[in-house]
């Protein structure tokens, strides 16, 4: 078993996938605050990207608005997967 794998074993399952496979900059970081932004609080949200630079900038953004990254980004082959959990917006 590898170490992504047993990663995404251990994480919750999402409540919800966002595909942005093909969406380049500013556009990840801008649908994934707007998906993050109609779901409940503790929920979990699946981003899909092909885009390298949004594995910083997805997490950068989201954490700007009280939401939280559950675990480094998984590789699988061009595509990038990340999991947020939706937290409280900051006061």
């Amino acid at each position: 078993m590898s170490f992504e794998t047993s990663l995404e074993a251990a994480l919750p399952p999402p409540d919800r996938v966002l595909d942005l496979r093909g969406e380049t900059c500013p556009y990840p970081p801008v649908y994934t605050i707007e998906e993050l932004s109609d779901m409940a609080v503790g929920e979990v949200l699946e981003v899909i990207t092909d885009n390298p630079p949004s594995i910083h900038t997805i997490p950068w953004h989201a954490a700007k608005h009280g939401h939280a990254l559950l675990a480094p980004p998984v590789k699988r082959g061009a595509n990038f997967h990340l999991f947020l959990r939706v937290g409280a917006p900051p006061s």
